[in-house]
């Protein structure tokens, strides 16, 4: 039983004529102690999903269920209970802390709430404690949010997550705006907690390289779509979608090129409307545009298939951007 498995997620914003499906029809599976990277281009529907997951955005088709139980829009008791089993580190620690509230305090509330059988001295070691775990002095909890660097208050935020013993924790591109000697102390300092405690981590980033270093898998998401999902050193060496490719093939590289990199023609089609069938075929270099005979692409939606172990795609013609290249061995233009 995986601590979160999210089955068919459907969300959609809006009514009537201006609805449109922000995440249609997600699959997605975090095991016990594993890190799944998640990433694709903005408005692809990761933050969407991510909100989702921890209740902070309605539902409107599919399941998301927690250690089995289904939380899919938990409301009252059953929400306390989702918070208690998941929680989430935000992308700006300053808007998601309350400037009001001391750091000591912002820990202290997420005991006083879900681990409330806690005696007050109890909470306030705990307190103590999981400062020292995020690598923050325990004497710095009286201190106030804005007394903290960005990094900081990150690790503060971190060190909230935690306070609940939430084995599931979401990251929400929580090093963006960090700088990169800071990104790499804090994405240290997680791998270390999440050894010590068996987290299981939905790590979410527009970093490739940050989602590599992180995830034990990776899912790439397309328009509210997962269109590949495998463990992460076969994503990164062997990308079987054309969007999987282009996304690795923009990732600047020092030295020689070894090949041309796989170009994507034409705009990010609005995801108000997005495109029938496959939802890439309009930018895809293996599809419709470069051959009028792969009208499949147009009128039929790829449906996810098994294509190595734990590697899944939905892709009509993916044998063909396989064939053209590889990211590290070089690429062909098709």
């Amino acid at each position: 039983m995986n601590p979160l498995d999210l089955r068919g997620v459907q969300i959609r914003y809006g009514r009537g004529q201006t609805a449109f499906a922000a995440v249609a029809g997600v699959d997605l599976a975090v095991a016990v102690g594993q890190t799944h990277g998640l990433v694709g281009e903005s408005g692809s529907g990761k933050s969407t999903l991510a909100r989702a997951v921890v209740g902070l955005q309605p539902v409107t088709g599919g399941c998301i269920r927690v250690s089995g139980t289904d939380v899919t829009n938990a409301r009252g008791p059953a929400l306390a209970h989702l918070r208690r089993r998941v929680q989430m580190v935000f992308q700006n620690p300053y808007a998601s802390l309350n400037p009001r509230m001391r750091a000591g305090d912002a820990i202290g509330e997420a005991l006083r709430i879900h681990r409330s059988d806690l005696p007050a001295a109890t909470r306030e070691r705990e307190t103590a404690d999981l400062l020292a775990l995020v690598g923050l002095d325990p004497a710095s909890a009286g201190r106030w949010p804005h007394q903290f660097s960005g990094g900081q208050r990150q690790r503060l935020a971190i060190a909230r997550a935690l306070a609940t013993g939430a084995p599931v924790i979401v990251l929400d591109e929580i090093t963006s705006a960090l700088d990169v000697s800071v990104q790499a102390t804090i994405l240290n300092l997680l791998r270390d907690i999440q050894r010590q405690r068996r987290l299981s981590l939905l790590f979410i980033s527009h970093d490739l390289a940050v989602v590599r270093y992180m995830s034990d898998v990776v899912s790439v998401m397309h328009l509210g779509r997962i269109v590949e999902s495998a463990p992460t050193d076969t994503l990164f060496s062997a990308p079987l979608h054309p969007y999987t490719r282009a996304l690795l093939d923009a990732v600047p590289r020092l030295g020689a090129p070894t090949g041309a990199p796989l170009r994507l023609a034409g705009e990010v089609p609005d995801p108000r409307a997005p495109p029938s069938g496959c939802r890439f075929h309009s930018r895809c270099p293996v599809g419709p545009q470069v051959n009028a005979a792969r009208q499949s692409c147009i009128s039929n939606d790829p449906v996810e298939q098994l294509v190595g172990p734990g590697h899944r795609i939905a892709c009509h013609f993916h044998g063909l951007a396989a064939a053209a290249s590889t990211v590290d061995g070089g690429a062909t233009a098709l």
